[in-house]
């Protein structure tokens, strides 16, 4: 009951912090890149399931390539706001492949991702399941040349 509880009022929260027209996080930018976070539509399928884009763009008039030294590109992180502490990925990072990757991002070329966070207590893959609180999400690039992180998007879970 305390699950479905806590799941009605997710949404609420989601919802409300849409509906306030939350802006997408203001750019992290490193030379041609730049990185945000941006919420999506709350509802998705799911009542209890709110959903990020996380957007790395290229904002030169040339092409750049990234190579990332895992399977792990734009990752999300999720923290508490009260503590700072990560509490997604459990563990506070992810589980990579050790494989090189790469990605070339054309002039004005934006890659996408979507991170979805779930309420709720039990881990359900490919979410990041957080009881009541208060959070915020942001995103990390690990190029070998490339670090950036986006700033914060705040959300609450009730």
């Amino acid at each position: 009951m305390a699950v479905v509880v806590s799941r009605i009022v997710f949404i609420t929260a989601a919802v409300a912090f849409a509906a306030c027209g939350a802006a997408p996080s203001a750019p992290s930018q490193q030379g041609p890149l730049r990185l945000t976070v941006e919420p999506l539509q709350t509802l998705t399928g799911s009542s209890s399931v709110a959903e990020f884009a996380l957007k790395l763009q290229n904002t030169s008039a040339d092409s750049i390539d990234i190579t990332f030294p895992s399977s792990c590109q734009v990752m999300p992180y999720v923290v508490e706001r009260s503590t700072g502490r990560i509490v997604g990925p459990s563990g506070g990072s992810w589980v990579c492949a050790t494989v090189i990757r790469k990605l070339t991002l054309g002039p004005g070329e934006t890659h996408k991702d979507t991170a979805h966070v779930m309420a709720g207590t039990d881990p359900r893959s490919p979410y990041t399941v957080v009881p009541p609180g208060d959070y915020a999400i942001y995103a990390r690039l690990e190029d070998l040349t490339f670090k950036l992180q986006s700033t914060s998007v705040p959300f609450s879970v009730r």
